[in-house]
């Protein structure tokens, strides 16, 4: 019976950093997809001044540079965001479930 108490208190242990491990990781997704959304944002609303006419979400979505070629940079500054978030929201969910199902 001791054998049977100890093995269900170390997997109990190992649930809890599992849930652990995947809400960082959510958490991490998460606040690095608000800092580049807040970043794209500023980004944008700085780049409003510089081209009158042109809409906010014109703007926002820009991923070419000032030349018209593609721009990694501006590509994952844009799109990161709406991928990451909700990967994050789903760990942060699945962490949930794993904490409460203890």
């Amino acid at each position: 019976m001791a054998h049977t108490a100890t093995t269900t208190a170390t997997d109990a242990t190992t649930a809890s950093k599992k849930s652990e491990r995947v809400k960082k990781v959510g958490l991490v997704f998460l606040g690095v997809s608000a800092l580049l959304l807040v970043r794209n944002v500023l980004v944008t609303f700085n780049s409003l001044d510089a081209n009158p006419g042109i809409g906010f979400f014109e703007l926002f979505f820009v991923t070419t540079d000032e030349y018209g070629d593609p721009a990694a940079s501006l590509a994952l500054m844009v799109w990161t965001p709406f991928i990451l978030a909700p990967i994050g929201l789903v760990l942060a969910l699945i962490s949930r479930v794993m904490t409460k199902t203890k």
